[in-house]
């Protein structure tokens, strides 16, 4: 049977990509939206009743459409227009529709990681930094080119230096979100908690709290991101495990789930499961059985359960047997 030949199919299929992204961006309601740029408010944000463009379209999926167009076109655009495409990026982030939210923050980590890398080429997601001096304040006059840091804001998010931080409430917002979103913007949102900056212990507890349920989401990249979370909000909190005493159980449980995946999966579940015994070793309580190496287990497999056996082992677990 001659093999399916791919490449034509893709080439068409990028093609009709391109034409109907071009056909967003050359849209009069997008330029009107970008020739009144001068009237955005200091912040950074559309004026009330002045925004216009395609982000004002009632349709979710156009909005959410506009977000995509943006990130992919943004290399493309002219300078000026950048710095208003990101304060455009920043209001969809205070959308009402949970799915353009994760649009617009998939939108802004597509384009941090390919704008924001350091000077030896390294690159960034949304909480990134880039090394720069120049900075670029909001204002439509202003330009943005590779070399220069830039500054936006509005409605509780800031992008300063390709870095995206949000504030407390907004937090709160986007974990109330996660109940009604997809999978794939669920992921997005518990990865935008890591540009979430508490400024006490109880900010911290709220948005751990938010998070704990998806430890147990049948989704992998879902449940180790929200144990990441945990961990970096836990770094906030004093006696985190005695504030919530379910959490170790909770995460535990989670690793157990998780170490019935794929081995790939098991790997990097367990090299993260290694970093926490060595540094937050009180945020997890396991079944040393649980690490016992299986005949079929790959090699690099059994290599990492072995590493993990001998840092659970102690005088009480030290005569278990395999069950």
């Amino acid at each position: 049977m001659a093999a399916i030949q791919l490449e034509p199919f893709l080439a068409e299929l990028q093609s009709i990509i391109d034409h109907c992204l071009s056909s967003l961006l050359t849209s009069p309601q997008y330029n009107r939206g970008i020739n009144r740029s001068s009237s955005l408010n200091r912040h950074g944000s559309p004026s009330s009743g002045n925004s216009g463009g395609v982000a004002q379209e009632r349709d979710p999926h156009v909005r959410r459409a506009l977000a995509y167009a943006i990130a992919r076109s943004f290399d493309k655009c002219a300078p000026e227009t950048k710095v208003y495409n990101l304060k455009l990026l920043v209001a969809l982030l205070n959308d009402t529709n949970g799915g353009v939210v994760g649009g617009a923050l998939a939108a802004l980590n597509d384009i941090m990681e390919r704008r924001g890398g350091d000077d030896n080429g390294n690159r960034s997601n949304l909480g990134g930094k880039k090394n720069g001096d120049n900075k670029i304040k909001n204002g439509s006059s202003d330009l943005l080119s590779d070399d220069d840091d830039v500054y936006v804001s509005g409605g509780g998010f800031t992008i300063e230096g390709w870095k995206l931080t949000i504030s407390f409430d907004q937090a709160v917002r986007l974990c109330g979100l996660l109940a009604t979103i997809d999978q794939w913007t669920k992921i997005y949102v518990l990865n935008t908690m890591m540009c979430f900056v508490p400024q006490n212990q109880r900010d911290s507890l709220t948005i751990i709290e938010y998070c704990i349920p998806y430890l147990q989401s049948e989704n992998c990249s879902i449940a180790l991101n929200a144990l990441k979370v945990i961990v970096y909000l836990g770094n906030y909190v004093e006696h985190l495990v005695d504030q919530l005493p379910v959490l170790p159980s909770r995460i535990s449980g989670s690793v157990s789930t998780l170490m019935g995946k794929s081995p790939e999966v098991q790997f990097l579940v367990m090299r993260n499961i290694i970093l926490l015994l060595l540094n937050k070793s009180a945020f997890l309580t396991l079944d040393v059985r649980m690490f016992f190496c299986q005949y079929d287990d790959p090699i690099y497999i059994k290599d990492t359960k072995l590493e993990i056996i001998f840092l659970l082992a102690n005088e009480q677990n030290i005569d278990v047997s395999h069950w």
